[in-house]
């Protein structure tokens, strides 16, 4: 749910960094942040920790997730 809400905020913000940086950019920057992310979030969840289970769902949901998901909308149509 903590999750759920930062990608809500984050959303419009990483919207309005695509208007300054460009779509594309923004796009494969967050794709190859999400590629490489991904290692360490499946590390961090078989710590069976729920700390860093949050953590790993805040940083790949919540932060990496709302940049690919702010532009997605414009590639697709």
């Amino acid at each position: 749910m903590i999750a759920t809400v930062v990608t809500a905020i984050l959303i419009p913000i990483m919207g309005s960094l695509s208007d300054k940086v460009g779509r594309k950019v923004l796009y494969i920057y967050a794709s190859v942040a999400m590629l490489l992310f991904a290692f360490p979030y499946f590390w961090m969840i078989h710590q069976r920790s729920v700390t860093l289970l949050v953590i790993a769902t805040i940083i790949g949901l919540g932060i990496i997730w709302a940049s690919i998901t702010a532009v997605l909308g414009d590639f697709l149509s």
